[in-house]
């Protein structure tokens, strides 16, 4: 009986898993997407604290610690600590007060892409967009993504930190992904 027992739970949690993989293949590697809101500060402001990354950690939720890493041809890099977890970010782009472009480096990551962060002015100081051009390697990790995490989660926690560094309480919200390209 307790035989039984155990081997049906182990074929429920394969058929599980094997469903859960299937569902992850069946998803794109690539995905895009954006998250605006608006932030009651000016751009040249809203640009400064983006930009300042080594400060990150004083307002930013989730991160622990930002380091300056040796520049690679010509480009900025750092490292940004949330709890056990690093990740090593550069700079493509940066044009004050508009624009900033990172992206994810590394190599055998099960993730990696850019973010692309746009900022406007708005009679209530500026809106802020992000948008990810994502890209998840494993089927197992890209049903989390999709299905369990949502894949604006990240966005949303870094949107809401800058809209509260600079005190204010704005929604956010979905924006065009395609109004906003990779430079």
């Amino acid at each position: 009986m307790v035989i039984r027992i155990v081997v049906t739970v182990v074929v429920v949690l394969l058929v599980a898993l094997g469903v859960v993989l299937f569902m992850g293949y069946r998803l794109p590697v690539g995905h895009i997407v954006a998250r605006s809101a608006p932030v009651a500060a000016s751009p040249d402001a809203v640009f400064a604290l983006l930009i300042d990354m080594e400060h990150h950690p004083a307002w930013r939720d989730g991160v622990t610690s930002t380091e300056r890493l040796p520049s690679v041809e010509g480009r900025t890099r750092f490292r940004e600590t949330s709890g056990s977890d690093a990740l090593t970010l550069e700079i493509l782009d940066a044009r004050a007060p508009v624009r900033l472009v990172t992206r994810i480096v590394g190599e055998k990551l099960p993730f990696g892409g850019q973010w692309v962060f746009d900022v406007e002015p708005a009679t209530s100081g500026s809106r802020l967009t992000i948008t990810e051009h994502g890209e998840v390697y494993s089927p197992l990790f890209r049903f989390v993504s999709h299905y369990i995490m949502g894949q604006t989660t990240t966005i949303d926690r870094y949107l809401g930190s800058v809209v509260r560094h600079f005190g204010g309480d704005g929604t956010i919200a979905d924006a065009n992904p395609a109004a906003r390209p990779v430079p």
